[in-house]
Protein backbone atom coordinates (compact mmCIF):
# COMPACT_ATOMS: atom_id res chain seq x y z
CA UNK A 1 0.00 0.00 0.00
CA UNK A 2 3.11 2.41 0.54
CA UNK A 3 4.26 1.69 -2.44
CA UNK A 4 1.20 2.47 -4.33
CA UNK A 5 0.72 6.03 -2.69
CA UNK A 6 4.38 6.81 -2.75
CA UNK A 7 4.18 5.79 -6.74
CA UNK A 8 0.49 7.57 -7.18
CA UNK A 9 2.38 11.07 -5.23
CA UNK A 10 5.04 10.61 -8.14
CA UNK A 11 2.93 10.12 -10.63
CA UNK A 12 0.59 13.07 -9.64
CA UNK A 13 3.95 15.49 -8.99
CA UNK A 14 4.67 14.27 -12.73
CA UNK A 15 2.02 15.26 -14.58
CA UNK A 16 1.16 18.33 -12.21
CA UNK A 17 5.03 19.27 -13.96
CA UNK A 18 4.24 18.74 -17.04
CA UNK A 19 0.65 20.46 -17.08
CA UNK A 20 3.04 23.26 -15.31
CA UNK A 21 5.62 23.10 -18.42
CA UNK A 22 2.80 23.15 -21.24
CA UNK A 23 0.83 25.96 -19.39
CA UNK A 24 4.14 28.18 -19.88
CA UNK A 25 4.99 26.74 -23.43
CA UNK A 26 1.53 28.12 -24.32
CA UNK A 27 1.10 31.24 -21.81
CA UNK A 28 5.24 32.10 -23.80
CA UNK A 29 3.73 30.94 -27.02
CA UNK A 30 0.66 33.47 -26.68
CA UNK A 31 2.90 36.07 -25.89
CA UNK A 32 4.96 36.00 -28.73
CA UNK A 33 1.96 36.14 -30.75
CA UNK A 34 0.63 38.92 -29.34
CA UNK A 35 4.17 40.70 -29.59
CA UNK A 36 4.04 39.61 -33.50
CA UNK A 37 0.08 41.28 -33.55
CA UNK A 38 1.29 44.27 -31.70
CA UNK A 39 4.29 44.78 -32.97
CA UNK A 40 3.50 43.93 -37.18
CA UNK A 41 0.62 46.85 -37.00
CA UNK A 42 3.17 49.08 -35.11
CA UNK A 43 5.96 48.40 -37.30
CA UNK A 44 4.34 48.73 -40.41
CA UNK A 45 4.34 52.55 -40.14
CA UNK A 46 7.82 52.92 -38.61
CA UNK A 47 9.10 50.89 -41.93
CA UNK A 48 7.13 53.24 -44.31
CA UNK A 49 8.85 55.65 -42.16
CA UNK A 50 12.03 54.11 -42.46
CA UNK A 51 11.88 53.81 -46.24
CA UNK A 52 11.28 57.27 -46.49
CA UNK A 53 13.86 58.78 -44.59
CA UNK A 54 16.59 56.49 -46.80
CA UNK A 55 15.02 57.86 -49.67
CA UNK A 56 15.55 61.38 -48.38
CA UNK A 57 18.93 61.15 -46.90
CA UNK A 58 19.89 58.98 -50.56
CA UNK A 59 18.12 62.25 -52.78
CA UNK A 60 19.99 64.07 -49.83
CA UNK A 61 23.65 62.49 -50.52
CA UNK A 62 23.30 62.61 -54.09
CA UNK A 63 22.69 66.30 -53.93
CA UNK A 64 25.71 66.92 -51.32
CA UNK A 65 27.32 64.61 -53.93
CA UNK A 66 26.67 66.58 -56.94
CA UNK A 67 27.89 69.96 -55.06
CA UNK A 68 30.65 68.92 -53.95
CA UNK A 69 32.65 67.72 -56.98
CA UNK A 70 36.28 68.95 -56.86
CA UNK A 71 36.17 69.44 -60.90
CA UNK A 72 36.22 72.82 -62.63
CA UNK A 73 37.11 73.69 -66.35
CA UNK A 74 40.75 74.73 -66.63
CA UNK A 75 42.37 71.97 -64.67
CA UNK A 76 44.87 69.80 -65.51
CA UNK A 77 43.68 65.97 -64.78
CA UNK A 78 45.21 62.65 -65.17
CA UNK A 79 43.16 59.11 -66.39
CA UNK A 80 43.16 56.86 -63.78
CA UNK A 81 41.21 53.47 -65.53
CA UNK A 82 41.34 51.65 -68.89
CA UNK A 83 37.26 51.75 -68.78
CA UNK A 84 37.69 54.96 -70.92
CA UNK A 85 40.43 52.89 -73.47
CA UNK A 86 43.66 51.72 -72.71
CA UNK A 87 45.26 54.62 -75.11
CA UNK A 88 43.86 56.61 -72.36
CA UNK A 89 44.69 55.11 -69.46
CA UNK A 90 47.41 57.59 -66.62
CA UNK A 91 47.13 59.93 -70.04
CA UNK A 92 46.68 63.87 -68.94
CA UNK A 93 43.93 66.12 -70.41
CA UNK A 94 42.59 69.51 -69.81
CA UNK A 95 39.10 69.76 -68.59
CA UNK A 96 36.77 71.74 -70.95
CA UNK A 97 33.47 71.75 -68.88
CA UNK A 98 31.71 70.23 -66.29
CA UNK A 99 28.82 68.94 -66.31
CA UNK A 100 26.15 68.80 -63.17
CA UNK A 101 26.28 64.92 -62.56
CA UNK A 102 30.35 65.15 -62.04
CA UNK A 103 31.32 64.59 -65.06
CA UNK A 104 33.24 66.23 -67.40
CA UNK A 105 34.72 67.27 -71.20
CA UNK A 106 37.67 66.25 -71.32
CA UNK A 107 40.24 67.60 -74.12
CA UNK A 108 43.36 65.10 -74.03
CA UNK A 109 47.26 66.55 -74.22
CA UNK A 110 48.48 63.78 -76.23
CA UNK A 111 48.83 64.44 -80.45
CA UNK A 112 45.17 63.33 -81.38
CA UNK A 113 43.83 66.14 -79.08
CA UNK A 114 40.80 64.30 -78.84
CA UNK A 115 37.90 65.17 -77.01
CA UNK A 116 36.25 62.82 -74.07
CA UNK A 117 32.66 63.79 -73.23
CA UNK A 118 30.80 62.53 -69.90
CA UNK A 119 34.32 61.05 -68.25
CA UNK A 120 33.08 60.53 -64.61
CA UNK A 121 34.66 62.21 -61.78
CA UNK A 122 36.01 59.06 -59.98
CA UNK A 123 38.10 57.91 -63.38
CA UNK A 124 40.46 61.04 -62.70
CA UNK A 125 42.32 62.53 -60.38
CA UNK A 126 43.90 66.03 -59.74
CA UNK A 127 47.84 66.53 -62.17
CA UNK A 128 50.03 68.73 -60.16
CA UNK A 129 52.03 71.74 -61.76
CA UNK A 130 55.97 71.48 -61.22
CA UNK A 131 57.37 73.98 -58.60
CA UNK A 132 56.74 77.27 -60.17
CA UNK A 133 53.76 76.45 -61.87
CA UNK A 134 50.10 77.81 -61.85
CA UNK A 135 48.11 75.99 -59.53
CA UNK A 136 44.68 76.16 -57.91
CA UNK A 137 43.35 75.02 -54.58
CA UNK A 138 39.98 73.21 -55.25
CA UNK A 139 38.88 72.53 -51.50
CA UNK A 140 37.56 73.86 -48.52
CA UNK A 141 37.90 77.15 -46.60
CA UNK A 142 38.90 80.67 -47.30
CA UNK A 143 40.90 79.92 -50.09
CA UNK A 144 38.75 77.48 -52.18
CA UNK A 145 39.24 78.46 -55.98
CA UNK A 146 42.25 80.75 -55.31
CA UNK A 147 44.80 80.52 -57.39
CA UNK A 148 48.84 80.89 -56.85
CA UNK A 149 52.39 79.78 -57.35
CA UNK A 150 52.99 76.39 -56.69
CA UNK A 151 56.76 77.01 -54.77
CA UNK A 152 57.40 73.30 -53.33
CA UNK A 153 56.13 70.32 -52.64
CA UNK A 154 56.43 66.62 -51.20
CA UNK A 155 55.35 63.67 -51.21
CA UNK A 156 52.03 64.92 -49.28
CA UNK A 157 51.62 68.41 -49.54
CA UNK A 158 52.32 71.49 -51.40
CA UNK A 159 52.99 75.02 -50.30
CA UNK A 160 51.63 77.79 -52.64
CA UNK A 161 51.71 81.51 -52.85
CA UNK A 162 47.92 83.05 -53.57
CA UNK A 163 48.53 85.62 -56.07
CA UNK A 164 44.82 87.19 -54.55
CA UNK A 165 46.92 88.18 -51.20
CA UNK A 166 50.03 86.89 -51.43
CA UNK A 167 49.69 84.22 -48.74
CA UNK A 168 51.48 81.27 -48.31
CA UNK A 169 49.01 78.26 -47.98
CA UNK A 170 50.01 74.51 -47.13
CA UNK A 171 47.88 72.27 -48.86
CA UNK A 172 47.74 68.17 -49.17
CA UNK A 173 48.60 67.21 -53.00
CA UNK A 174 44.67 65.93 -53.17
CA UNK A 175 43.47 69.26 -52.78
CA UNK A 176 45.34 71.73 -55.90
CA UNK A 177 45.64 71.01 -59.38
CA UNK A 178 47.49 72.54 -62.39
CA UNK A 179 45.91 75.82 -63.39
CA UNK A 180 45.83 75.92 -67.78
CA UNK A 181 43.44 79.07 -67.68
CA UNK A 182 43.81 82.63 -67.60
CA UNK A 183 44.69 84.07 -64.43
CA UNK A 184 42.49 86.74 -64.03
CA UNK A 185 39.42 84.59 -64.77
CA UNK A 186 37.15 84.98 -61.54
CA UNK A 187 35.86 81.29 -60.40
CA UNK A 188 31.83 81.89 -59.56
CA UNK A 189 31.34 78.28 -57.43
Amino acid sequence: LMEESTTNKRNSNNSSIAIKKESDENRSRNDIDDDDENSSSSRKPVKKHRMKDKKKKKKQSRNERDQQTWLVSNIRVRVITKKMGNQYFKEKGIVIDVLNNNTATIQMSSSSKQILDRVPERYLETALPKPGGNAIILTGGQYKYSKGKLLQRNSNHGIIQIYDDMSIQTKSLDDIAEWVGPLDDDMMY
